[in-house]
């Protein structure tokens, strides 16, 4: 796992130091502007600087959030590849994220015990996506561990062109609660020609409203 950029982001951030090479000093000014130290440890923030995600540094923390996320029963509970992603990305960022939690699932012994017989999975067909906040995809995670704010939920919303995540915490997954911060984020950042989701009643509830903020 190399993490060798992110050491030198941090180094940026805390006091402006750069590496020698005229080409990772360019890099490390493009890609500082989405990142922000707390506590001296790096965070991804993305271009809209509305969450905070810990930059994952070495492969034992990899394996610490993916047992959390994954394998912990109070906050993973073996919920397979989307599941895991979802609680993974709601609070931690590394580039190979994706395949990474792909290969632990894959090699969760308890899933593949719990899931003896293999199916052919069907053929998917690519949602095309042409431009940022064309097409969002939607999701709830939890019940979690309940904060000391009363928050037991986060809604993601994820815009699928440039794979940017947003993610905000509930008290519950009531479609009031969920309209109400679907409405904000729509009119914080604008309106999108379409929103997938897993047809929860949370969403589905919701129908007539989705269809009034979306762009035809």
């Amino acid at each position: 796992m190399d993490t060798s950029i992110y050491n030198e982001i941090h180094d940026f951030l805390l006091n402006g130091e750069l590496p020698a090479i005229e080409q990772k000093r360019r890099k490390i000014r493009r890609m500082a502007p989405n990142y922000r130290l707390k506590d001296n440890r790096l965070f991804y923030t993305g271009p809209s600087m509305q969450s905070m995600r810990l930059v994952v540094m070495s492969e034992e923390e990899k394996k610490s959030v993916l047992m959390e996320c994954h394998n912990n029963p109070g906050t993973g509970n073996h919920n397979g590849v989307r599941g895991t992603r979802n609680r993974v990305v709601a609070g931690y960022y590394w580039p190979t994220l994706n395949q990474d939690i792909a290969e632990w699932v894959r090699c969760c012994h308890r899933c593949q015990m719990n899931d003896p017989i293999k199916t052919v999975a069907p053929t998917l067909h690519p949602i095309k996506v042409k431009e940022p906040w064309e097409v969002l995809g939607m999701d709830l995670i939890g019940p979690l561990p309940e904060t000391r704010l009363g928050n037991r939920y986060v809604l993601t919303m994820t815009d699928l062109y440039t794979k940017w995540v947003i993610a905000e915490p509930l008290k519950s997954k009531t479609a009031a609660e969920v309209s109400a911060v679907m409405t904000s984020k729509l009119y914080m950042f604008g309106m999108v020609r379409k929103i997938i989701t897993d047809q929860g009643k949370e969403f589905v509830n919701q129908v007539k409203f989705v269809k009034v903020l979306v762009v035809p």
